[in-house]
């Protein structure tokens, strides 16, 4: 097999040949820059079967309360409960991305640029893949709505991130520094924002979350503490999941990397694997990082039970030649859908929910 350096006149029978190798080549650099899947189960049961999978969801039987198991007294019949089924109906979606390289530079570059549009190929995929699993997992959703000056709003969800707001319109002037006043979360579960400027008719954009296990922080309003890390794993348990992941925005790792009870990830040793992301442990979860979060909250996931990525098509490719413009052209595709199962696997505490 000729090496992917190697591509001055190649032919189209090279290039077959090439295909298991630039295959590898993306699927690794994916592999490597991957960070929501390590947070879902894969699931391939779609193979062959349509596009749309019905899961099954069990609900827990309840510890307490008038239809739940309990105390029984001599001579009559305990309380009859069972577990209900509902469904979540998932159908994937494809993804991908393509390159084009032309014929003059394959001949007269230095670098190698074959190799080169491989590796940011397999990042961008894996930069996709990383926003549609962990939006899944934060119910992320973008909401435009019309607001008014000089009035507090309640909005629908908590807010996750301010996108927008623009005098009149989306092409109005940019109002973003209007802002005063944002609470992220309410008890009721909603948001509240208040601006300043007196226009009507206002454009406001912003990332709302639809995940129903919604907790305000006990620590300060603006940075995760590790109080924060209790408050998350004890609502959790209380709904009879075992979180073992907490997820956060690099705006909140100073405070918790400087706490007496948290153990850096360097100091595993050859006990366990680390993930990408994962800067260490505290309240006995393993804290994870990275830029594919937002910031106004932790989540805390039971990955064993949260959510799954179904997985249709794995990374496929296909080349096609361009006579007419002297190039070669790499399309990839992988079809897959991220899907939260479990609701109460998933927790997510307010942290900085004012501003």
């Amino acid at each position: 097999m000729r090496a992917i350096e190697v591509l001055a006149a190649i032919t189209t029978s090279d290039l077959t040949g090439l295909y298991p190798k630039i295959m590898t080549a993306v699927e690794t650099e994916m592999r490597e820059a991957r960070f929501g899947a390590q947070l879902v189960k894969e699931n391939r049961d779609l193979t062959g079967k349509g596009r749309t999978l019905t899961v099954p969801y069990r609900s827990r039987i309840a510890y307490s309360g008038t239809t739940a198991v309990g105390y029984v007294a001599e001579g009559t019949s305990p309380t009859e409960v069972k577990a209900t089924y509902t469904t979540v109906e998932v159908t994937v979606t494809k993804i991908g991305a393509s390159f084009k390289v032309t014929q003059e530079a394959i001949d007269s570059v230095a670098v190698d640029i074959i190799k080169d549009q491989i590796a940011e190929v397999g990042e961008a995929l894996a930069d996709f893949e990383d926003w549609m699993i962990m939006d899944e997992l934060y119910g992320a959703s973008e909401v435009t709505t019309i607001i008014s000056g000089d009035t507090t709003m309640t909005l629908s969800g908590p807010i996750l991130d301010i996108l927008e707001y623009r005098e009149t319109d989306a092409s109005g002037t940019d109002k973003m520094s209007e802002i005063t006043y944002i609470d992220a979360y309410l008890n009721s579960a909603n948001g509240q924002v208040f601006v300043s400027a007196t226009y009507t008719n206002v454009y406001f954009k912003y990332k709302k979350s639809s995940r129903t296990n919604w907790f305000e922080g006990v620590g300060t309003v603006t940075v995760a503490d590790y109080i924060d890390l209790v408050k998350g794993r004890t609502e959790m348990k209380k709904l009879k999941y075992h979180p073992n992941i907490c997820v956060f925005g690099p705006d909140h790792e100073a405070k918790l990397l400087e706490d007496s009870r948290f153990i850096d990830a360097s100091q595993y040793g050859a006990r366990e694997p680390v993930l990408n992301g994962e800067i260490g442990k505290a309240a006995g979860l393993k804290l994870l990082t990275a830029i594919h979060t937002y910031g106004r909250a932790l989540l805390f996931l039971d990955t064993d039970k949260a959510a799954w990525l179904i997985l249709k098509r794995e990374l496929d490719m296909k080349l096609k030649e361009l006579p007419e413009e002297d190039s070669f052209a790499y399309y990839f595709y992988r079809e897959c859908i991220p899907a939260v199962i479990h609701e109460d696997a998933i927790v997510l505490v307010a942290v900085d929910y004012t501003v």
